[in-house]
C-alpha cells in the first residue's frame, strides 16, 4: 500500500489523553487569524484552502474523494491541512487511488480507507482553536479518533499556521499529515498474522440507523422522515460476548491469537461443541460457540484494570465481580476469566509483544497459555434444593419432597452442605424406595467429567434426628443423555451404593464419563441423572438401612490435559 496510506495504518501510542472536547475561546479576536488576505467572514474553507497553493495536493484528494461540496457548504468545520511539503503528488495520487479501488469495490464511504484514515483523520466538526500558550486539548475526529491539540502541535505534528478563520470553521496547516491509529478492533484486520480472529469479529459488523444522530423531516403517514439518515456499526459479539474493542473513548487490552493458534483451538474446541442431529442449525451453533470459546476472556479493559494491577491477576471483561461468583458458578472458589501474574513464565501475557492503539494494546504471544479450564470449560453444579432442575420424583414411594435449610446454630455441618440446603425425600415406609430425577444444563461432548453426588446426612437438618433417620443408605443412580441422533439412552452409573451415616458423604458415580453430545446453551435439557433409594439389605444388615433420600447436589468436574 502507498507510503501515504502506511503512515496512517501503523498502530503507536496508547490512548490515555482526557476525553475533552477543544471549544471556542471567549477572546474570540486572539485567536482567530482573519488577516492574511482571505476574510474568513465571506469565504468558505474550501475557498481558503483552494487559494493556498501549498494545499494543492490536499484539496486534490477531498475533491476527489466528495468532501468538496460539504467544506464549501454551511456546516462548520476544523480543518488540519498537511501542505505539499510532505504530502507529495504521489502521496496523493496514492490515497486517491485507494478510495477509488475501495469504492469500486463495493465499500461504503463509513468504512473507505482513504476517507476514514486520511480525509476524516483531518477535519473535525465544529470550531475548534488553541490559545498561544497553553495546556493541550483533544478533540474528536470526523472518524471518530481523538487527537491532540496544542498551541504548537495537532496530533504530534508541528503546526505552520493556526485559527484562520473561515464562512464555515476554521483551517490549520501543519507540516506533516496526521498519523492515522487503528483502535484494537482495527488492528486486528491489517494484521496478516491476525487475520482468523479479524474474519469472525468482522462477520458480525453491521451497520444499524440511528435516530438521535440523524436529521427529521416531516412527518408523513405518522412516521417521521429524515433529511439527513447515519446509520452507525454495531456488533453484537463484540457487546455480548468480547468486549466493545472498538469503542474509542475506552481503553482496552486484547490478547490476540496468531492465525496458527487459533486454528489448533478451534479444531479441538468444535469437538467440545458437538450438538445431536436433531438440534436446529447444529452445525451453527458448533461454530459459533467453539469461536466464542477461543475469543472470550481475551479482553481487558482498563476500567477494571490498571498496569500495575495487570501484573497480579488480570480481569477480563468476562470475569464476574467476588460477589455474585458463587452464585453464577456454583463455587466460592471459581475464579473463570481471571488469570493470575499473567506476565511470569507460563502466564498468559508470556513474552507478549505489545502493540500500541488509539484505545490501548493488542498483545501477541508466541505460547497461548489461556486453556480451556480457565475460561469456559467449568465445574457443573445442581443444586438438589433448586425446583428448576428436578424433573420428576417418585410419588407413591416418598412424600412430597421438602427443602431443609442448615441452621446456623448446628456447627457441625453449617456452611458443610452447598448453599446450607438440601432436598429431603422422606420414604413413605421402611421398604420403600423413594426417587428424584435430575436435569442436567450446559453439558459439552468429548470432555472427560467426573460425575459426584453430594448426600447429606439427617443430623444437618435436626441435631435432634433419631436413631432410624441416622442410618446408612443404598443408592442406585442412572444417567441418561442423547445420542448422535438424537435418542435418548441411559446408563446405570452406580447400583446400590452405600452412602455413610452422620456425614456429608461424597459419592464418585463415575470418572471420566465422556458425552457424545453437547447440550450448551439449548433451552431443553439432555442430561438427567435418577437418582433412587435402592431399599433395605436382606439379611441380619436389614435394619442398618434407612431408604430416605437426602440429596444436597450434583457436581459434574471436567478434566483437561494441558
Amino acid at each position: 500500500m502507498m507510503k501515504a496510506i502506511n503512515k496512517y495504518m501503523k498502530a503507536s501510542g496508547l490512548f490515555c489523553a482526557a476525553l475533552a472536547l477543544g471549544a471556542c475561546s471567549d477572546e474570540w479576536d486572539d485567536h482567530y487569524d482573519v488577516a492574511g488576505g482571505v476574510p474568513g467572514s465571506n469565504v468558505t474553507l474550501w475557498e481558503t484552502m483552494n487559494a493556498n497553493s501549498q494545499l494543492s495536493n490536499f484539496t486534490k484528494v477531498l475533491e476527489a474523494c466528495g468532501y468538496k461540496p460539504s467544506l464549501a457548504g454551511n456546516q462548520v468545520f476544523t480543518v488540519f491541512a498537511p501542505t505539499n511539503d510532505n504530502l507529495t503528488t504521489e502521496d496523493a495520487d496514492g490515497i486517491i487511488s485507494l478510495y477509488n479501488q475501495e469504492k469500486a469495490a463495493g465499500v461504503i464511504n463509513k468504512d473507505n480507507k482513504a476517507i476514514k484514515e486520511f480525509v476524516q483523520n483531518h477535519i473535525a466538526l465544529y470550531n475548534h482553536s488553541v490559545a498561544k500558550t497553553g495546556a493541550d486539548t483533544t478533540i474528536v475526529m470526523m472518524n471518530g479518533k481523538y487527537q491532540t491539540l496544542g498551541p504548537a502541535a495537532f496530533a504530534g505534528q508541528s503546526l505552520l499556521t493556526k485559527n484562520q478563520l473561515t464562512k464555515n470553521g476554521v483551517l490549520f496547516t501543519m507540516g506533516s499529515p496526521a498519523e492515522y491509529l487503528p483502535n484494537v478492533f482495527e488492528y486486528l484486520e491489517k494484521d496478516d498474522a491476525l487475520d482468523s480472529i479479524a474474519s469472525f469479529l468482522y462477520s458480525y459488523n453491521n451497520y444499524e440507523f440511528d435516530p438521535d444522530q440523524s436529521v427529521p423531516g416531516e412527518i408523513v403517514d405518522g412516521e417521521t422522515t429524515y433529511l439527513d439518515s447515519v446509520k452507525v456499526l454495531k456488533n453484537d459479539v463484540l457487546r455480548r460476548y468480547i468486549g466493545e474493542v472498538n469503542e474509542e473513548d475506552s481503553v482496552f487490552w486484547m490478547l490476540a491469537p496468531n492465525n496458527e493458534q487459533w486454528k489448533a483451538m478451534i479444531d479441538q474446541y468444535t469437538s467440545f461443541y458437538n450438538y445431536d442431529n436433531t438440534v436446529v442449525n447444529r452445525d451453527s451453533l458448533s461454530n459459533l460457540w467453539a469461536h466464542l470459546a477461543v475469543s472470550m476472556g481475551t479482553v481487558f479493559s482498563m476500567s477494571n484494570n490498571t498496569e500495575s494491577s495487570l501484573r497480579d491477576s488480570a480481569y477480563s471483561v468476562n470475569a464476574s465481580p467476588a460477589s455474585v461468583r458463587e452464585l453464577v458458578y456454583g463455587f466460592k472458589d471459581a475464579r473463570p476469566y481471571i488469570y493470575d501474574r499473567p506476565f511470569d513464565a507460563g502466564g498468559v501475557f508470556e513474552n507478549a509483544e505489545m502493540i500500541k492503539c488509539s484505545n490501548g494494546y493488542v498483545l501477541k504471544v508466541p505460547n497461548w497459555n489461556l486453556t480451556p479450564d480457565m475460561t469456559f470449560l467449568r465445574r457443573i453444579k445442581v443444586e438438589a434444593e433448586n425446583t428448576s432442575y428436578r424433573k420428576e420424583y417418585a410419588e407413591t414411594a416418598s412424600r412430597i419432597p421438602t427443602i431443609v435449610t442448615v441452621s446456623p446454630d448446628n456447627k457441625e455441618f453449617y456452611n458443610k452442605i452447598s448453599g446450607n440446603k438440601y432436598l429431603e425425600l422422606l420414604s413413605v415406609s421402611k421398604d420403600s424406595k423413594p426417587s428424584v430425577t435430575f436435569n442436567i444444563s450446559n453439558v459439552l461432548s468429548s470432555v472427560p467429567y467426573d460425575i459426584k453426588l453430594v448426600m447429606a446426612p439427617a443430623l444437618a437438618g435436626d441435631t435432634l434426628a433419631t436413631d432410624e433417620q441416622r442410618k446408612l443408605l443404598l443408592v442406585t443412580t442412572t444417567l441418561g443423555w442423547n445420542k448422535q441422533d438424537g435418542s435418548e439412552t441411559t446408563k446405570q452409573l452406580q447400583r446400590r451404593m452405600e452412602v455413610q451415616k452422620d456425614v456429608v458423604d461424597t459419592l464418585l458415580l463415575a470418572e471420566d464419563f465422556v458425552f457424545e453430545t453437547c447440550s450448551y446453551d439449548l433451552d431443553t435439557p439432555q442430561v438427567t441423572l435418577k437418582i433412587e433409594s435402592s431399599g433395605r439389605p436382606s439379611g441380619s444388615k436389614k435394619d442398618q438401612y434407612q431408604t430416605s433420600l437426602r440429596i444436597d447436589c450434583i457436581i459434574l468436574e471436567p478434566k483437561f490435559a494441558k
